[in-house]
């Protein structure tokens, strides 16, 4: 389910997760993350590339239309 999740965001190769199933009181499973972590280089790589996306949206838009 974690995997999904972060295929689902976008972030596969920067954000990584451990889920660990837990009992509760009923007797059903719950899953919770149990480790988060963040492939520093990839994210600011990620950040930058986001930031340059905006960048050219808000600037390059007025012009074409």
């Amino acid at each position: 389910m974690g995997q999904k999740r972060i295929a689902e965001a976008q972030v596969v190769g920067v954000v990584q997760t451990e889920l660990q199933a837990l009992a509760t009181s009923n007797g059903a499973t719950t899953w919770v993350v149990a480790a988060l972590w963040v492939d520093r280089a990839a994210w600011q790589t990620m950040l930058e590339r986001l930031a340059w996306q905006v960048y050219v949206t808000k600037v390059v838009k007025p012009f074409c239309a």
